[in-house]
């Protein structure tokens, strides 16, 4: 090797930033709590499913690769699978019948979200209470 001239660095010359931190103290695992076991989620053909709806208005894609548009919903694609199709209804109006194309971050559960081409319509649309139905199959 060369001899640099310059002496080698041990661990006393190396600055200890953290030298005043203390040391993590580590837990004991716990046994997670017991949850109550969960209704059975997913909407069964033919079933009204209580649901929380709003709308949405963003421009884009839906997670299945299509553009937004109208009839399109997104929804928990554990409740309602995608490409399905809903009739919603709140109270003793029928808003239609849906394709759920979509999910979203906060769509968990027995939520829809309801695309609109107009935002002012969409907030103002706020939530509702409503029944969704999984369209029964139909064969063509």
């Amino acid at each position: 090797m060369l001899d640099s001239g310059v002496a080698p660095a041990t661990l006393e010359s190396i600055p200890k930033p953290f030298a005043r931190l203390k040391a993590p103290i580590i837990l004991a695992p716990r046994k997670a709590p017991d949850l109550p076991i969960p209704k059975k989620l997913r909407a069964e053909p033919g079933q009204p499913v209580p649901v929380s709806i709003t709308a949405y208005c963003l421009k884009g894609r839906t997670r299945i690769g299509t553009a937004v548009s109208d009839g399109v919903v997104a929804a928990d694609p554990r409740v309602f699978s995608l490409g399905s199709e809903i009739v919603l209804v709140v109270g003793k109006d029928t808003l239609g019948r849906f394709r759920v194309e979509d999910t979203g971050l906060l769509i968990k559960g027995r939520k829809v979200d309801v695309w609109l081409a107009d935002c002012t319509r969409a907030r103002a649309f706020g939530r509702k209470r409503g029944q969704a139905t999984l369209a029964l199959k139909s064969h063509r």
